[in-house]
């Protein structure tokens, strides 16, 4: 039976028009596409190269680059720029420096060439150095002056700390722990601006490199302590010396002229009969005797003895 006219006249389907027409769109949306993620991957490419900051030295003067060799500050410093982290548009000029005095002035610029932080008399990044001279600046934060008193900034320019201490110091070779110094005695900060410790010590050292492990203070009577890094107080300062060696929750402590390995304020084991303790393994300590190294538990069992 017909369908009548209209069906009757109209040409059969191509199939094989129908699949090159297919194919053909098929590749412009390929190529469409891979134009797409090309540029894409360009932006992000050029993004990336911009946002890192480097000091250059051209014509016997400082200015500072970006990551694609573009100048953002025009070399015209006699001072190297200071750049606390190159991926933050937060660069620190010296300039008017008096050789004779050691005076100079400095400015805080952005990749703006706009001076920051005018609030403030100086702003330097805190330079901090370990026991194998690597140098590093603590993240994220600045020390600024005013009238004549010290306080911290994050690189967002808030102030996270006023400026109401003698000194801040980084505690050598140990990231995250600023010494603060108030009224003639010492506390510590992190670098977001928390007091972990008041300003009421003497004297404050680490216990080997990480902050994790705490610190040891020492009062007015010269006696020691270990406060940790929540300012929790692990043991009172009523110790004659304290070792800076940790490990296990185990620390050692000299009182009554004898040294002693305890852990929370719990005495475990006497080390009169050894000549120092250079590290704590768990419940391991590695002791020295006449020269000789040797390996003891908390129990006092030799695992390595001292003597041969």
């Amino acid at each position: 039976m017909s369908r009548g006219k209209r069906y009757d006249t109209q040409s059969k389907l191509n199939i094989k028009k129908v699949i090159a027409v297919i194919m053909a769109f098929a590749v412009m949306v390929m190529f469409v596409i891979a134009i797409i993620t090309l540029l894409t991957s360009t932006t992000n490419e050029k993004t990336t190269s911009i946002s890192n900051y480097y000091p250059v030295f051209t014509d016997n003067k400082w200015g500072v680059i970006d990551g694609t060799g573009e100048f953002v500050i025009a070399p015209t410093y006699d001072e190297m720029i200071t750049i606390p982290d190159s991926k933050t548009d937060l660069f620190i000029c010296v300039q008017n420096v008096d050789q004779e005095t050691n005076n100079y002035t400095v400015k805080v610029l952005n990749a703006k060439n706009k001076e920051i932080l005018t609030d403030y008399n100086q702003v330097e990044a805190i330079e901090n150095i370990d026991y194998n001279n690597n140098m590093w600046y603590e993240e994220g934060v600045l020390k600024v002056k005013k009238q004549n008193q010290y306080g911290l900034v994050d690189f967002n320019q808030k102030e996270i700390l006023k400026p109401e201490y003698e000194e801040i110091t980084p505690l050598l070779g140990v990231k995250n722990s600023l010494i603060l110094k108030k009224d003639g005695k010492v506390g510590l900060c992190d670098t977001k601006g928390n007091i972990i410790i008041k300003p009421e010590y003497k004297e404050i050292r680490s216990i080997q490199d990480q902050y994790q492990n705490g610190y040891i203070v020492i009062n007015n009577e010269g006696k020691y302590g270990i406060i940790d890094f929540d300012s929790k107080v692990i043991l009172e300062p009523e110790y004659e010396d304290i070792k800076q060696v940790a490990g296990g929750n185990i620390h050692i402590v000299k009182q009554n002229g004898v040294w002693k390995a305890i852990s929370k304020e719990q005495e475990l084991l006497s080390l009169s009969n050894y000549d120092n303790v250079t590290n704590i393994v768990q419940d391991k300590l590695i002791v020295v005797k006449n020269n000789q190294y040797g390996i003891i538990t908390t129990e006092n069992e030799e695992k390595i003895r001292t003597t041969i």
